[in-house]
């Protein structure tokens, strides 16, 4: 489902993009059965507690999903606001961007979706495999690595996370649409009552 790339050079040691790729291979198989055509299907004749484990399944991968997607985001909110300081001409040191990172993550990101539809969920942040893939993010673009990294590889960066972005997002919207489904088959069952 997450599209393969060639990572950003890095020193030895250093993880590339197709790491991050990598390691979302655990989320698929969080989605890949919410996700499956028929899903839905048949929910007039399950039991509203299978309804109920369904939905509370799709809650928690969507919170792990809109986790992820933050902890993109995040990233790809730095490599651009490196990258809008370089073609101002301002300096980006780690120094000045650490400096600026509290006003980088408060900007407004554009809306893409409907958002959060239900309650505050939070992912298992003790998760061994999350708590992977969000370090493959997190080594993938080190901000002290991105200040020194030149333009053509800032950019390539910008768009490999935008592209991640955008899956990780449509991912999401179909979860919801999935989620919607669900909720609406309870509250059916309990009008019928």
């Amino acid at each position: 489902m997450f599209p393969v790339h060639t990572g950003v050079r890095h020193e030895q040691g250093r993880r590339r993009f197709g790491d991050i790729v990598a390691e979302l291979a655990w989320v698929d198989t969080l989605l890949d059965p919410l996700l499956a055509r028929g899903y839905l299907a048949g929910l007039s004749e399950r039991p509203l507690e299978q309804i109920q484990v369904m939905r509370n399944d799709c809650r928690e991968t969507e919170a792990i999903v809109s986790f992820i997607r933050r902890v993109v985001q995040g990233r790809l909110d730095i490599v651009q606001a490196i990258l809008e300081a370089r073609s101002a001409g301002r300096e980006t040191t780690s120094e000045e961007m650490v400096g600026r990172l509290a006003a980088i993550m408060a900007r407004p990101s554009p809306p893409n979706g409907l958002g959060r539809l239900e309650g505050p969920f939070a992912p298992d942040t003790e998760s061994k495999e999350l708590s992977s893939v969000v370090a493959t993010i997190l080594d993938v673009a080190d901000p002290t690595d991105l200040v020194v990294a030149d333009e053509s590889d800032l950019q390539r960066t910008s768009i490999r996370f935008s592209e991640l972005e955008h899956v990780i997002s449509a991912q999401r919207r179909a979860l919801h649409a999935i989620m919607r489904g669900l909720r609406e088959a309870v509250c059916e069952r309990y009008a019928a009552v």
